[in-house]
């Protein structure tokens, strides 16, 4: 088995760094790739160091620089990624993710690829998937890359794909997904014919494989999914928020950053003098992230600063503007 990861830039550095901690933690004996792009040099040579047996690719390809296109983009990786392992046991995962068990006995399910989903109003998540490698899995992500390169060319249904509002994709490559396995809710099992062979799909639920809500962690969770309105909390150290309330997200939040600590501890015995702040993910003041205790106190200063510093920002670009 073999798990897959894409990272762009150094902002994400961290999010790479505890995923792939995560892995080689709960699935020791399995391989790791990670694709990746306009990562300064140093904090690659670190890594290898630290995860001798993980195998870093420099992309060839050109990335958009837009942020948004740059997520959809990882279809162009992952087909070259299909094409470089074939017969290959892959997990394709996104690295705001945490592995958290053995995943290999998903695999002994009958598919061709498997992807998840969850009852809400954008039901498909991209983020995990797995895949029994083989020549017609290789066609389906080839007419995949070619459908979602289609739509971010094309203006209106680029627009499309990411309006949350009017349509259930919630990007461009859920859209060119959503659409070429013809998804239909309450189906949890699809085929899709692509140049005369036949792709058979499975569909299994997010709270197992790809969790994406702020929710307490349950036995069923095997890989959690720090998409979206983590980022801000994560990266910046902004407070929670109306979608990533602090009562439904106290427990992930604590488990990311115990686990990237753990990650740091491996780091520094590469190099003692790296720091937390040098892999860009902050870790607040009022948490004690060995026991996971809060200082009720200081968190109540923490959050009243950052209230009064993100406002401030916004009413000085609102000033700019």
């Amino acid at each position: 088995m073999r798990f897959i990861t894409t990272a762009y830039g150094n902002d994400y550095i961290g999010f790479l760094l505890t995923c792939i901690f995560s892995i080689t933690k709960s699935n020791p004996d399995a391989a790791v790739s990670v694709f990746w792009s306009d990562i300064d040099k140093t904090y690659i040579e670190l890594l290898n160091q630290t995860f001798p047996n993980v195998e870093f690719k420099k992309n060839e390809v050109d990335i958009p620089r837009d942020f948004i296109k740059r997520i959809s983009s990882k279809t162009i990786l992952w087909n070259k990624a299909i094409e470089l392992y074939p017969d290959e046991q892959i997990c394709l995962l996104d690295s705001d993710t945490l592995v958290l068990k053995d995943i290999s006995h998903f695999f002994e399910n009958d598919f061709d690829i498997s992807f998840t989903i969850k009852d809400e109003r954008i039901p498909l998540n991209t983020g995990v998937m797995l895949v029994k490698n083989s020549g017609r899995v290789t066609i389906f992500f080839q007419e995949w890359q070619n459908r979602t390169n289609l739509i971010l060319n094309d203006p209106k249904e680029y627009a499309n794909a990411n309006n949350t509002d009017d349509y259930p994709y919630g990007g461009t490559d859920q859209m060119s997904f959503y659409n070429l396995i013809n998804y239909s809710k309450g189906q949890n099992s699809f085929t899709a014919d692509i140049a005369g062979e036949s792709v058979k799909l499975i569909a299994l639920p997010c709270a197992q494989l790809n969790e994406t809500r702020s929710t307490n962690i349950t036995p069923e969770k095997h890989i959690l999914h720090y998409k979206g309105g983590w980022r801000p909390i994560l990266l910046d150290g902004t407070n929670f928020t109306s979608n990533r309330p602090k009562e439904k997200s106290l427990e992930m939040y604590k488990l990311f950053l115990k686990t990237f600590s753990e990650a740091i501890e491996a780091i520094q015995k590469i190099d003692p003098q790296v720091r937390m702040r040098d892999f860009n993910i902050r870790v607040p003041y009022y948490l004690n992230i060995e026991t996971g205790q809060e200082n009720k106190l200081k968190y109540f200063v923490y959050k009243t600063m950052n209230t009064l510093f993100f406002n401030n920002i916004r009413r000085i670009n609102k000033h700019i503007k």
